[in-house]
């Protein structure tokens, strides 16, 4: 029998939602703020624009969306090729290029920002279309 695997990228190859607030919170914490769970689950519903506009107003900041978007995006980065993946993941993922195992993934992210992601991770060479 053959098969294949499919694998969600947020959440499953890279904890992305814990990177995006971590990402937040070294950004934002030199202001002062800091945000608990219930924060979190507040802001995930809205865009990073919508948030920089309330956090301009809530905490009197003058944050400049594209210059925040360039910041957040370059910290998301560093913080995942600081923690690297995870050994168990890249074990599965070279056991199965052993066996020829097809390999893809599930995301509602963008081809870029998948590619980006993986790469920074450390997990791209696994995954060859995308």
């Amino acid at each position: 029998m053959e098969f294949a695997t499919i694998f969600d990228m947020d959440g499953v190859l890279v904890d992305t939602h814990r990177i995006v607030w971590a990402a937040q919170d070294n950004l934002l914490g030199p202001y002062g703020i800091t945000f608990t769970p219930e924060d979190i689950k507040y802001y995930s519903t809205k865009s990073l624009g919508e948030n920089i506009e309330e956090w301009n107003k809530k905490f009197n900041l003058s944050l400049n969306e594209e210059e925040y978007h360039q910041s957040y995006i370059k910290e998301q980065s560093r913080l995942l090729k600081e923690e690297g993946p995870d050994s168990d993941l890249v074990r599965l993922l070279e056991e199965l290029e052993d066996y020829g195992v097809p390999k893809g993934i599930g995301t509602s992210s963008g081809r870029r920002r998948a590619r980006k992601i993986l790469r920074c991770a450390g997990l791209r060479r696994y995954f060859q279309l995308l």
